[in-house]
Protein backbone atom coordinates (compact mmCIF):
# COMPACT_ATOMS: atom_id res chain seq x y z
CA UNK A 1 0.00 0.00 0.00
CA UNK A 2 1.48 3.43 -0.92
CA UNK A 3 1.56 6.18 1.52
CA UNK A 4 1.89 9.80 1.08
CA UNK A 5 5.54 9.88 1.99
CA UNK A 6 6.15 7.34 -0.64
CA UNK A 7 4.22 9.33 -3.32
CA UNK A 8 6.48 12.58 -2.72
CA UNK A 9 9.85 10.45 -2.47
CA UNK A 10 8.64 8.73 -5.82
CA UNK A 11 8.15 12.37 -7.56
CA UNK A 12 11.35 13.10 -5.88
CA UNK A 13 13.00 10.72 -7.77
CA UNK A 14 11.18 11.62 -11.25
CA UNK A 15 12.06 14.04 -13.96
CA UNK A 16 12.12 17.52 -14.10
CA UNK A 17 9.42 17.32 -16.47
CA UNK A 18 7.20 15.31 -14.26
CA UNK A 19 8.35 17.27 -11.22
CA UNK A 20 6.98 20.59 -13.36
CA UNK A 21 3.80 18.58 -14.06
CA UNK A 22 2.55 17.95 -10.77
CA UNK A 23 3.74 21.47 -9.66
CA UNK A 24 1.29 22.58 -12.44
CA UNK A 25 -1.54 20.15 -11.92
CA UNK A 26 -1.44 20.72 -7.81
CA UNK A 27 -1.67 24.32 -8.37
CA UNK A 28 -3.95 24.48 -11.33
CA UNK A 29 -5.88 21.34 -11.04
CA UNK A 30 -6.88 18.82 -13.38
CA UNK A 31 -5.97 19.51 -17.01
CA UNK A 32 -5.82 17.69 -20.78
CA UNK A 33 -2.93 17.08 -22.10
CA UNK A 34 -3.55 20.07 -24.75
CA UNK A 35 -3.55 22.38 -22.14
CA UNK A 36 -0.39 20.79 -20.38
CA UNK A 37 1.31 21.16 -23.83
CA UNK A 38 -0.02 24.84 -23.33
CA UNK A 39 0.98 25.86 -20.07
CA UNK A 40 4.38 24.07 -20.30
CA UNK A 41 5.75 24.12 -23.72
CA UNK A 42 6.58 20.37 -23.28
CA UNK A 43 5.98 17.69 -26.42
CA UNK A 44 2.81 15.34 -26.09
CA UNK A 45 5.69 12.56 -25.71
CA UNK A 46 7.33 13.94 -23.13
CA UNK A 47 3.79 14.73 -20.75
CA UNK A 48 3.08 11.34 -21.64
CA UNK A 49 6.20 9.31 -20.40
CA UNK A 50 6.32 12.06 -17.13
CA UNK A 51 2.29 11.34 -16.40
CA UNK A 52 2.89 7.68 -16.80
CA UNK A 53 5.31 8.02 -14.25
CA UNK A 54 3.30 10.29 -12.09
CA UNK A 55 0.53 7.79 -12.33
CA UNK A 56 2.80 5.05 -11.27
CA UNK A 57 3.70 6.98 -7.98
CA UNK A 58 -0.11 6.97 -7.05
CA UNK A 59 -0.19 11.11 -7.13
CA UNK A 60 -1.92 11.59 -10.25
CA UNK A 61 -5.21 9.94 -12.03
CA UNK A 62 -5.40 9.77 -15.78
CA UNK A 63 -8.76 9.75 -17.45
CA UNK A 64 -11.03 10.55 -20.20
CA UNK A 65 -11.84 14.08 -20.80
CA UNK A 66 -15.49 14.43 -19.70
CA UNK A 67 -16.15 17.03 -22.55
CA UNK A 68 -14.57 14.85 -25.33
CA UNK A 69 -13.52 10.98 -24.41
CA UNK A 70 -11.06 11.09 -27.29
CA UNK A 71 -8.95 13.66 -25.14
CA UNK A 72 -7.31 12.27 -21.47
CA UNK A 73 -7.50 14.46 -18.51
CA UNK A 74 -5.18 14.41 -15.62
CA UNK A 75 -5.86 15.06 -11.97
CA UNK A 76 -3.79 15.45 -9.01
CA UNK A 77 -4.59 12.91 -6.07
CA UNK A 78 -2.46 14.40 -3.50
CA UNK A 79 -0.23 17.29 -3.60
CA UNK A 80 3.56 17.74 -1.77
CA UNK A 81 4.39 20.54 -3.78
Amino acid sequence: MSTATDGRACVAETTASAKLLYTVLCHEGGRTQSALVQETGLNRETIQRSVSKLVDCGVVTESPDPTDARRKRYEPITCHC
